[in-house]
C-alpha cells in the first residue's frame, strides 16, 4: 500500500478559471479509483457534462453553485455532489471567491462527454 508525499506533486495544471490536478489514479498505484483537486475561481464555470461511471464532488472550502439532474443548489463545505452514471451536472463559481473541492470516481480511467 503505497502512502502518497503530494508536496512532491507538480502544481496544479491551469484550466482558464480554475486549476486541476489528480492525485489518486493508476499512475500513483490506484486499480479503480481516481480522486483529484479542483479549484474554481470567481466567475468559472464547467460545462455540463456526464460520465459512464458515479462521480462524488466534496466541497472542502468556499462555496459554489452544484446542478445535478435538475435540482440546482449553491453550497458551502460539508455537501458533496453524487452524479450517477449518465447523470448530467456541472459547478458555476459566482460566490465572489475560489471553491475548493475533491472529485472522485471508481475507475482509474474517469471519461467525461459533454452535453451542451
Amino acid at each position: 500500500m503505497p502512502i502518497i508525499d503530494h508536496r512532491t506533486d507538480p502544481p496544479p495544471e491551469d484550466m482558464g478559471g480554475r486549476t486541476s490536478r489528480r492525485f489518486i489514479n493508476k499512475a500513483a498505484g490506484a486499480h479503480n479509483l481516481t480522486i483529484g483537486e479542483l479549484v474554481m475561481h470567481d466567475g468559472s464555470a464547467l460545462r455540463l457534462h456526464t460520465h459512464p461511471t458515479d462521480e462524488a464532488i466534496i466541497l472542502l472550502e468556499g462555496s459554489v453553485e452544484m446542478v445535478v439532474g435538475d435540482e440546482s443548489q449553491v453550497v458551502e463545505p460539508g455537501h458533496t455532489l453524487l452524479a450517477p452514471p449518465g447523470t448530467p451536472h456541472r459547478l458555476i463559481n459566482n460566490t465572489g471567491g475560489d471553491a475548493k473541492m475533491f472529485t472522485v470516481f471508481p475507475t482509474d480511467n474517469p471519461e467525461t462527454t459533454y452535453v451542451d
